[in-house]
C-alpha cells in the first residue's frame, strides 16, 4: 500500500483478521538465501526458499525465476493463473482484477503475457 497498491488494502485486512498468514523465514532458510543467485530480488529469493522448504507453489512471471525453480523442485503458477483463480472464485471482482493488472503493469513494469487469459469463462 505504501508503494501505491491501494487494491492490496483488502489483503492486509485478511492478514489482520488472521485469514492469511505471513510466513517469516526460519534461521535455516535465511542461511540458504545466500546460496541462491543474488541477481534475484529479495522477494523472489524469500519466496523461492519458503516454497521449497514448505512445499508451497510459487507465483511468478519472471522467466529466470521460473526456470531456476525447476532445479530446486519448486512448483509454480503464473500471475495470470493466480489472477484468474481470484476472479473465478469471486475473491476479487473483474473490475478489481483489471485495476490490479493496471497497477502491476504501471508500477512494476510487468507485462502480463496473455492478459485475456484471466477472464476466459
Amino acid at each position: 500500500i505504501n508503494d501505491g497498491y491501494s487494491s492490496l488494502s483488502s489483503i492486509l485486512k485478511l492478514v489482520h483478521d488472521r485469514q492469511i498468514r505471513v510466513l517469516p523465514l526460519t534461521e535455516a532458510e535465511i542461511m540458504e538465501r545466500y546460496s541462491l543467485p543474488q541477481s534475484f530480488g529479495a522477494g523472489e529469493l524469500d519466496s523461492l526458499i519458503i516454497c521449497k522448504h514448505r512445499e508451497l507453489s510459487l507465483v511468478t512471471n519472471d522467466k529466470k525465476v521460473a526456470k531456476f525453480r525447476e532445479t530446486e523442485g519448486v512448483r509454480y503458477i503464473t500471475l495470470n493463473a493466480l489472477l484468474r483463480m481470484l476472479w473465478r472464485n469471486s475473491i476479487l471482482s473483474k473490475e478489481e482484477i483489471k485495476d490490479l493488472i493496471g497497477e502491476i503493469q504501471k508500477k512494476d513494469r510487468v507485462t502480463l503475457l496473455k492478459p485475456g487469459e484471466v477472464f476466459i469463462e
